[in-house]
Protein backbone atom coordinates (compact mmCIF):
# COMPACT_ATOMS: atom_id res chain seq x y z
CA UNK A 1 0.00 0.00 0.00
CA UNK A 2 1.31 3.43 -0.91
CA UNK A 3 1.76 6.04 1.80
CA UNK A 4 0.04 3.94 4.41
CA UNK A 5 -0.50 5.60 7.75
CA UNK A 6 0.84 3.64 10.71
CA UNK A 7 -1.82 1.17 11.83
CA UNK A 8 -2.20 -0.08 15.40
CA UNK A 9 -4.51 -2.74 16.79
CA UNK A 10 -5.43 -2.56 20.48
CA UNK A 11 -5.51 -6.09 21.83
CA UNK A 12 -4.94 -7.93 25.08
CA UNK A 13 -1.82 -10.09 25.00
CA UNK A 14 -3.95 -13.03 26.14
CA UNK A 15 -6.45 -12.65 23.25
CA UNK A 16 -4.70 -15.09 20.96
CA UNK A 17 -7.74 -15.82 18.75
CA UNK A 18 -8.44 -12.14 18.20
CA UNK A 19 -4.82 -11.42 17.43
CA UNK A 20 -4.77 -14.21 14.89
CA UNK A 21 -7.99 -12.97 13.29
CA UNK A 22 -6.76 -9.35 13.20
CA UNK A 23 -3.49 -10.42 11.60
CA UNK A 24 -5.21 -12.49 8.92
CA UNK A 25 -7.76 -9.79 8.08
CA UNK A 26 -5.30 -6.93 7.74
CA UNK A 27 -2.52 -8.81 5.99
CA UNK A 28 -5.06 -10.18 3.50
CA UNK A 29 -5.72 -6.55 2.53
CA UNK A 30 -2.02 -5.68 2.30
CA UNK A 31 -2.12 -3.60 5.48
CA UNK A 32 0.87 -3.76 7.80
CA UNK A 33 0.29 -2.98 11.47
CA UNK A 34 1.52 -3.30 15.04
CA UNK A 35 -0.28 -4.40 18.17
CA UNK A 36 -0.72 -2.12 21.16
CA UNK A 37 -0.88 -4.34 24.23
CA UNK A 38 -4.18 -3.42 25.83
CA UNK A 39 -4.57 -2.72 29.54
CA UNK A 40 -6.89 -5.14 31.30
CA UNK A 41 -8.88 -3.05 33.75
CA UNK A 42 -10.07 -6.18 35.50
CA UNK A 43 -6.67 -7.29 36.75
CA UNK A 44 -3.80 -5.06 35.56
CA UNK A 45 -2.14 -2.48 37.81
CA UNK A 46 -1.27 0.19 35.27
CA UNK A 47 -0.67 3.83 36.30
CA UNK A 48 -3.26 5.05 33.78
CA UNK A 49 -5.96 3.18 35.69
CA UNK A 50 -5.43 5.67 38.55
CA UNK A 51 -7.18 8.23 36.35
CA UNK A 52 -10.42 6.27 36.49
CA UNK A 53 -13.06 7.80 38.78
CA UNK A 54 -15.88 5.27 39.34
CA UNK A 55 -17.87 7.69 41.52
CA UNK A 56 -17.87 10.40 38.84
CA UNK A 57 -18.60 7.74 36.20
CA UNK A 58 -21.70 6.67 38.13
CA UNK A 59 -22.93 10.24 38.53
CA UNK A 60 -22.44 11.09 34.85
CA UNK A 61 -23.35 7.83 33.21
CA UNK A 62 -26.13 6.58 35.46
CA UNK A 63 -24.71 3.10 36.06
CA UNK A 64 -21.64 1.43 37.56
CA UNK A 65 -18.78 0.90 35.16
CA UNK A 66 -18.20 -2.51 33.62
CA UNK A 67 -14.95 -4.18 34.77
CA UNK A 68 -13.10 -3.58 31.51
CA UNK A 69 -14.16 -0.02 30.70
CA UNK A 70 -11.31 1.69 32.54
CA UNK A 71 -8.82 -0.56 30.77
CA UNK A 72 -10.43 0.14 27.39
CA UNK A 73 -10.11 3.90 27.94
CA UNK A 74 -6.51 3.52 29.12
CA UNK A 75 -5.67 1.39 26.08
CA UNK A 76 -6.94 4.03 23.68
CA UNK A 77 -4.98 6.59 25.70
CA UNK A 78 -1.84 4.56 24.88
CA UNK A 79 -2.74 4.82 21.19
CA UNK A 80 -3.12 8.60 21.48
CA UNK A 81 0.26 8.79 23.17
CA UNK A 82 1.75 6.76 20.32
CA UNK A 83 0.25 9.20 17.81
CA UNK A 84 1.79 12.19 19.60
CA UNK A 85 5.12 10.36 19.99
CA UNK A 86 5.30 9.56 16.26
CA UNK A 87 4.05 13.07 15.41
CA UNK A 88 1.97 11.75 12.53
CA UNK A 89 -1.62 10.55 12.03
CA UNK A 90 -2.31 6.91 12.80
CA UNK A 91 -5.16 4.45 12.34
CA UNK A 92 -6.43 2.69 15.47
CA UNK A 93 -8.37 -0.57 15.57
CA UNK A 94 -9.89 -2.47 18.43
CA UNK A 95 -9.42 -6.18 17.76
CA UNK A 96 -13.12 -7.04 17.30
CA UNK A 97 -13.49 -5.87 13.70
CA UNK A 98 -14.25 -7.03 10.19
CA UNK A 99 -13.34 -5.27 6.94
CA UNK A 100 -14.84 -4.60 3.54
CA UNK A 101 -12.94 -4.81 0.27
CA UNK A 102 -12.71 -1.05 -0.27
CA UNK A 103 -10.59 -0.59 2.86
CA UNK A 104 -7.48 -0.48 0.63
CA UNK A 105 -8.87 2.46 -1.36
CA UNK A 106 -9.86 4.48 1.69
CA UNK A 107 -6.60 3.87 3.55
CA UNK A 108 -4.63 5.00 0.49
CA UNK A 109 -6.00 8.57 0.52
CA UNK A 110 -6.35 9.03 4.30
CA UNK A 111 -2.86 10.64 4.54
CA UNK A 112 -4.08 13.61 2.48
CA UNK A 113 -7.29 14.02 4.50
CA UNK A 114 -5.65 13.94 7.92
CA UNK A 115 -3.92 17.26 7.29
CA UNK A 116 -7.34 18.93 7.45
CA UNK A 117 -9.62 16.58 9.39
CA UNK A 118 -8.18 15.53 12.76
CA UNK A 119 -10.44 12.58 13.62
CA UNK A 120 -12.19 10.34 11.08
CA UNK A 121 -14.37 7.41 12.09
CA UNK A 122 -13.94 4.44 9.77
CA UNK A 123 -16.58 2.05 11.12
CA UNK A 124 -20.28 1.47 10.58
CA UNK A 125 -22.84 3.28 12.67
CA UNK A 126 -26.60 3.62 12.82
CA UNK A 127 -27.98 6.54 10.79
CA UNK A 128 -27.23 9.75 12.68
CA UNK A 129 -27.41 13.44 11.92
CA UNK A 130 -24.41 14.57 9.89
CA UNK A 131 -23.27 17.25 7.46
CA UNK A 132 -21.74 16.41 4.09
CA UNK A 133 -18.30 18.01 3.77
CA UNK A 134 -16.71 16.66 0.58
CA UNK A 135 -17.12 14.04 -2.10
CA UNK A 136 -14.13 11.92 -3.17
CA UNK A 137 -15.32 9.83 -6.11
CA UNK A 138 -17.39 7.07 -4.55
CA UNK A 139 -16.64 8.25 -1.00
CA UNK A 140 -18.21 10.97 1.13
CA UNK A 141 -16.64 12.79 4.05
CA UNK A 142 -19.19 13.90 6.66
CA UNK A 143 -18.99 15.76 9.96
CA UNK A 144 -21.19 14.29 12.64
CA UNK A 145 -23.69 16.58 14.33
CA UNK A 146 -24.65 13.66 16.55
CA UNK A 147 -21.63 11.46 17.11
CA UNK A 148 -22.10 7.66 17.08
CA UNK A 149 -20.84 5.35 19.81
CA UNK A 150 -18.12 2.67 19.61
CA UNK A 151 -14.45 3.10 18.82
CA UNK A 152 -13.74 0.06 16.66
CA UNK A 153 -11.69 1.94 14.06
CA UNK A 154 -10.65 5.54 13.50
CA UNK A 155 -7.88 7.72 12.10
CA UNK A 156 -6.50 10.36 14.45
CA UNK A 157 -4.00 13.20 14.04
CA UNK A 158 -1.43 14.30 16.64
CA UNK A 159 -3.46 17.48 17.16
CA UNK A 160 -6.59 15.49 18.07
CA UNK A 161 -4.61 12.95 20.11
CA UNK A 162 -3.03 15.73 22.18
CA UNK A 163 -6.47 17.28 22.77
CA UNK A 164 -7.89 13.92 23.89
CA UNK A 165 -4.97 13.39 26.26
CA UNK A 166 -5.34 16.88 27.74
CA UNK A 167 -9.08 16.30 28.28
CA UNK A 168 -8.52 12.90 29.92
CA UNK A 169 -6.92 13.84 33.21
CA UNK A 170 -9.74 11.77 34.70
CA UNK A 171 -11.64 8.89 33.09
CA UNK A 172 -15.30 9.62 33.89
CA UNK A 173 -16.99 8.16 30.78
CA UNK A 174 -16.54 5.13 28.56
CA UNK A 175 -13.97 6.08 25.93
CA UNK A 176 -16.47 6.13 23.05
CA UNK A 177 -18.82 8.36 25.06
CA UNK A 178 -15.90 10.67 25.80
CA UNK A 179 -15.26 10.97 22.05
CA UNK A 180 -18.96 11.74 21.49
CA UNK A 181 -18.76 14.72 23.86
CA UNK A 182 -16.83 17.03 21.57
CA UNK A 183 -17.62 19.89 23.94
CA UNK A 184 -15.05 18.31 26.27
CA UNK A 185 -12.16 17.88 23.82
CA UNK A 186 -13.25 20.43 21.13
CA UNK A 187 -12.30 18.15 18.21
CA UNK A 188 -14.77 17.86 15.30
CA UNK A 189 -15.60 14.24 14.50
CA UNK A 190 -15.77 13.16 10.87
CA UNK A 191 -16.70 9.96 9.09
CA UNK A 192 -15.87 8.50 5.70
CA UNK A 193 -18.68 6.70 3.86
CA UNK A 194 -19.13 3.95 2.85
CA UNK A 195 -17.37 2.67 5.95
CA UNK A 196 -14.57 0.15 5.35
CA UNK A 197 -14.77 -1.41 8.83
CA UNK A 198 -17.56 -2.84 10.94
CA UNK A 199 -17.69 -4.53 14.37
CA UNK A 200 -17.29 -8.29 14.28
CA UNK A 201 -20.40 -8.46 16.47
CA UNK A 202 -22.50 -5.25 16.39
CA UNK A 203 -24.44 -6.45 19.44
CA UNK A 204 -21.32 -5.97 21.56
CA UNK A 205 -21.41 -9.54 22.86
CA UNK A 206 -17.97 -10.14 21.32
CA UNK A 207 -16.45 -7.36 23.40
CA UNK A 208 -14.02 -8.12 26.21
CA UNK A 209 -15.94 -5.53 28.22
CA UNK A 210 -19.09 -7.61 27.95
CA UNK A 211 -22.61 -6.25 28.36
CA UNK A 212 -21.73 -2.92 29.88
CA UNK A 213 -25.39 -1.93 30.27
CA UNK A 214 -26.31 -4.98 32.35
CA UNK A 215 -25.74 -3.37 35.76
CA UNK A 216 -28.14 -0.59 36.67
CA UNK A 217 -27.44 2.19 39.10
CA UNK A 218 -29.74 3.58 41.81
CA UNK A 219 -32.53 6.00 40.93
CA UNK A 220 -30.64 9.09 42.08
CA UNK A 221 -27.87 8.56 39.53
CA UNK A 222 -30.48 8.37 36.77
CA UNK A 223 -31.37 11.93 37.66
CA UNK A 224 -27.74 13.08 37.69
CA UNK A 225 -27.22 11.31 34.36
CA UNK A 226 -30.15 13.22 32.90
CA UNK A 227 -28.61 16.47 34.10
CA UNK A 228 -25.25 15.72 32.49
CA UNK A 229 -26.92 14.41 29.34
CA UNK A 230 -28.88 17.64 28.86
CA UNK A 231 -25.79 19.67 29.66
CA UNK A 232 -23.67 17.80 27.13
CA UNK A 233 -26.36 17.97 24.44
CA UNK A 234 -26.54 21.74 24.86
CA UNK A 235 -22.77 22.19 24.85
CA UNK A 236 -22.37 19.85 21.87
CA UNK A 237 -24.87 21.93 19.88
CA UNK A 238 -22.90 25.07 20.73
CA UNK A 239 -19.65 23.33 19.74
CA UNK A 240 -21.19 22.22 16.43
CA UNK A 241 -22.25 25.80 15.70
CA UNK A 242 -18.70 27.01 16.40
CA UNK A 243 -17.26 24.33 14.13
CA UNK A 244 -19.64 25.39 11.34
CA UNK A 245 -18.77 29.07 11.77
CA UNK A 246 -15.08 28.12 11.54
CA UNK A 247 -15.71 26.25 8.30
CA UNK A 248 -15.03 22.81 9.77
Amino acid sequence: MNRQLPVFVISLVSSEKRRKSSTELLLSQGISFEFIDAIDGRKDRHPLLDRFRPDKFLVRHGRPSAPGEAGCYASHFLAWQKCVELNCPIIVFEDDFAVRDHIYDIFSFLPDLMSYYPFIRLEDNDPVLHKKIKQFGDYTLVRFLRIPQRATCYAISPFAAAAFIKASKEFVYPVDVFVRHQNIHKIPIYGLLPYPVYPADPSGNYSEIGNRHKDKGPLWCKLTRLFFKLKNITLNVITNIRHSLNGL
